[in-house]
């Protein structure tokens, strides 16, 4: 691609970006994507609307990723147990987690809490008071269900908590050190975690003003009950970078990340994504496992393209797939295209009522315009 082709393309995905900083819907975004081998990376803005704080937003700014830790943390961990055999996507969870064994929902299996079709409720405050991992199990466990698990999708936090102490205790690990090892290291993610060392919390966007001390939640995560589980959960708690959400997106497309090929590192690449989920187990996670009704179009932990959760925009194909976080951040994979897309904001900055929707659904749309006039 000559020079002025590539300034073209980053103009066209600058564009949405900047004037979302315009519009303070965020204080600065940075976005990666991915199709068929190539990739770029765009960003804008400062991490910050403190002047005192707000560094330039870049590729190494990390981000607090919110419900993306739903499926790029526990989700991958879980089916990667599957598939090793460690435990079986239509087992009871009660067999990992006996706390549930009593309560209603004794016979919700991991395939229904990862396809949010377990009946839980969609949270349970956890942090005020505080909760530790016990209680608060045991308050979970002892929650009515909503529905008959199965009949119907709605989406809960507390089902994918529930899933990362389950995954835990099925590989004999902490959460943290087991997503680590089993899911980010042999992909090359080296930027991502639960929790920021002091020395890197500078160069993360901070998120929400917290109201006590008035000061932004900055390397320390936005989610009450994650931060009251000591900022580790399998609803959220990641922190990560647009170029390694980018390596995993690329995993679910079966192709190396962008830039292994040149490196010479592709076949290490490809074996390693193999290894951590292998096809047959990353096509499950694809299939339709709700109704279809209703706008109710979940895979397991994905949202499926006609979900009503769907901010893929008006040009993705019906193979799309993606997940948001409330923090402001979003990946979007088009298999049909080759297309993946990381879109990371802290939206929250200037408040919960901040809609991104339209942000999401223009940077897609100018992704897949992208895509689509690409060779190949």
């Amino acid at each position: 691609m000559s020079e002025k082709s590539e300034d073209a393309v980053l103009e066209r995905l600058l564009k949405p970006l900047r004037e979302a900083v315009e519009r303070k819907w965020t204080p600065g975004a940075a976005a990666a994507v991915h199709v068929r081998g190539a990739s770029w990376s765009v960003a804008v803005g400062a991490t910050s609307s403190e002047p005192a704080d707000a560094r330039p937003v870049g590729a190494d700014t990390l981000y607090d990723c919110a419900s993306l830790t739903k499926v790029a943390a526990t989700l991958p961990l879980t089916l990667r147990l599957a598939a090793e055999g460690r435990l079986r996507l239509d087992e009871p969870a009660s067999r990992l987690l006996p706390e549930l064994a009593a309560g209603p929902s004794c016979g919700v299996t991991i395939r229904q809490l990862l396809a949010h079709t377990s009946g839980l409720p969609s949270s349970e405050n956890l942090h005020s008071p505080p909760a530790p991992l016990a209680e608060a199990l045991r308050r979970i466990a002892a929650r009515d269900l909503r529905a008959e698990p199965g009949t119907s999708a709605v989406y809960s936090d507390i089902g994918f908590l529930l899933l990362g102490e389950l995954a835990s205790r099925a590989a004999g690990l902490p959460l943290d050190e087991a997503v680590r090892s089993l899911v980010w290291e042999p992909l090359g993610m080296e930027r991502t975690s639960y929790g920021l060392r002091a020395e890197e919390r500078p160069v993360c966007a901070p998120t929400e003003r917290d109201a006590a001390s008035g000061r932004f939640w900055q390397g320390v995560v936005h989610d009450e009950n994650a931060r009251a589980l000591g900022g580790v959960a399998g609803h959220a708690g990641m922190f990560s970078t647009a170029q390694d959400l980018l390596r995993y997106a690329a995993m679910w497309l079966g192709e190396p990340p962008a830039g292994a090929a040149a490196s010479g590192d592709a076949s290490a690449s490809a074996a390693a994504a193999a290894e951590v989920l292998p096809e047959p187990i990353r096509r499950e996670a694809l299939r339709l496992q709700t109704s279809g009704r209703d706008e109710e179009r979940r895979g397991l932990g994905w949202v499926l393209r006609g979900d009503k959760a769907d901010c893929f925009g008006s040009l993705a194909s019906g193979s799309a797939f993606g997940h948001t976080g409330f923090t402001g951040t979003s990946l979007m994979v088009d298999p049909e295209r080759g297309l993946a897309v990381v879109l990371l904001t802290n939206r929250v900055h200037f408040g919960r009522g901040v809609d991104l929707g339209p942000l999401r659904r223009e940077f897609h749309d100018a992704a897949c315009r992208l895509a689509d006039e690409l060779p190949g």
